[in-house]
């Protein structure tokens, strides 16, 4: 269990990749050799995490946990990151339904994240002289 809280810019980092490749996906057909820019981007991806698992002093859960919640505000936020997923042709109610569901998602994330973080934290001790 973590004994410390941690946050930096490559967790930020992370997960502007992970919209990248997100937008890669997405505009699969619009993009010029689109398995070579997968396999390279995907690999560096892939890379960073296994090197964060061994090295000690890098978070590699922040790195999974900013690929995923980016993705999610991504999927928000960003107005070309959806597909249709109704039966009729109505982008609006498609994008309504992912960003619902997106929201609903991170707001499981965080409060799972900040009630797992303090429900584990040791209590402050007070010494006195």
């Amino acid at each position: 269990f973590p004994k410390s809280c941690s946050a930096g810019a490559s967790e930020s980092l992370y997960g502007i990749f992970a919209v990248y490749l997100f937008d890669m996906i997405r505009n699969w057909k619009n993009l010029s050799k689109p398995w070579f820019r997968l396999i390279i981007d995907g690999g560096f991806s892939i890379v960073y995490l296994i090197v964060g698992v061994f090295i000690p002093m890098i978070d590699y859960m922040a790195h999974i946990g900013g690929f995923i919640i980016r993705i999610l505000s991504g999927l928000c936020i960003c107005p070309n990151l959806y597909w249709n997923i109704c039966k009729f042709d109505d982008p609006t109610k498609s994008k309504l339904i992912i960003i619902i569901i997106s929201l609903i998602l991170l707001l499981a994330f965080f409060f799972g994240g900040f009630s797992g973080f303090y429900s584990r934290t040791a209590a402050p001790t007070y010494s006195t002289n």
